[in-house]
């Protein structure tokens, strides 16, 4: 689903709408820009992260309900981190 609001959206923002998720979404994959998606991963894990073009954040949801991120962030936790030059440099025949 492409959503016009999300474009530069505040972390704020985007809680709202995660939150407004089914229950039965077990994967979402989220794109957009800065400073909101780095906003947000600080407000859900209270890691400050640098996230560059490219880079990827996975994130863990401990519950059933995606409402329940608004009221309990602690309930997610980072699971990595990947950033286009440590993936580069990783594998470096892929060009």
């Amino acid at each position: 689903e492409v959503r016009e609001d999300l474009y530069h959206a505040t972390a704020e923002h985007w809680l709202s709408v995660l939150a407004e998720l089914p229950g039965d979404a077990n994967c979402v994959l989220c794109i957009g820009h800065n400073p909101g998606l780095e906003a947000l991963l600080e407000r859900l894990t209270g890691n400050h992260e640098r996230l560059p073009t490219a880079a990827i954040a996975c994130l863990d949801l401990h519950g059933e309900e995606w409402s329940a991120i608004v009221s309990a962030p602690e309930g997610v936790s980072l699971r990595a981190v990947w950033r286009p030059k440590v993936i580069h440099s990783e594998h470096p025949s892929r060009q």
